[in-house]
């Protein structure tokens, strides 16, 4: 007899006052029908009230280190009484150890950087919800699915750049939480007894062929990146294409 039981799905609740921003959010997370937006904020300011009456599973939040309001957010949460608090994604502009380390100083449990990749954000919710195993694949596929898809866009294998961005993407997916490249470029060059600049610079001048090839799969994957992809939206765009192929 079959069950007709069905997951719940992942309630999320959205605090963004850009609203192009959050309209683009609302849209993508929309779509997916393991996802429910309860509801929306444009500021913290009810966060607590707003959570208690919502029961959200996650709380996404926009979190700016010049604006003490988010800062607020996090501590209202931190010091309420609520007996099962969600899961907090922050979202930040702002590239630095430093407001990682202080967003992550209030317990939250995701950290995207923006502009946000908005498939990167719903793995996120996904991963820290628990709410599905994104990886249905055994460690030999999944390396023959990451070396593939950056042969694809235009990377030759017999550069250093490709075995440090196969080795970087592997870490990252490897990861439950967001990770800095400073510290995947730190472990990658222990194991290769080089440095972290040579790492970075290799990866670089990777990127730059692939730039120039410019072939299809290239602009489908970096469409929206003018063609000219940082080092860190190149590799978040290619994790994030392969966690797409794994999990279909």
């Amino acid at each position: 007899m079959e069950s007709n039981y069905k997951e719940p799905k992942i309630k999320v609740l959205i605090i963004d006052d850009n609203v192009d921003e959050r309209r683009m959010i609302l849209n993508f997370l929309a779509e997916d029908p393991d996802i429910e937006i309860c509801t929306f904020l444009s500021s913290g300011f009810d966060i607590v009230s707003g959570i208690k009456f919502h029961k959200p599973d996650v709380v996404v939040t926009d979190f700016l280190a010049t604006d003490a309001d988010e800062t607020i957010v996090l501590e209202k949460i931190n010091s309420s009484d609520m007996k099962n608090r969600p899961r907090i994604i922050v979202m930040s502009s702002l590239d630095n150890a430093k407001v990682s380390e202080k967003a992550f100083s209030y317990g939250i449990d995701y950290y995207i950087r923006k502009p946000i990749i908005l498939s990167l954000l719903k793995d996120a919710i996904i991963l820290v919800t628990k709410g599905r195993k994104p990886y249905k694949t055994n460690e030999s596929v999944r390396m023959a699915k990451i070396r593939g898809v950056v042969r694809s866009v235009g990377i030759p294998v017999n550069i250093l750049g490709y075995t440090y961005i196969v080795e970087t993407i592997k870490y990252m997916m490897d990861s439950e939480k967001a990770v800095f490249l400073s510290e995947v470029y730190k472990s990658i060059s222990k194991n290769h007894n080089t440095s972290v600049e040579c790492i970075e610079v290799s990866i670089r001048n990777a990127i730059k062929k692939a730039t120039h090839t410019h072939n299809e799969n290239f602009k489908r994957i970096f469409q929206s990146c003018n063609m000219k992809p940082s080092n860190s939206v190149f590799l978040s765009n290619l994790k994030e294409t392969i966690f797409v192929d794994l999990y279909k």
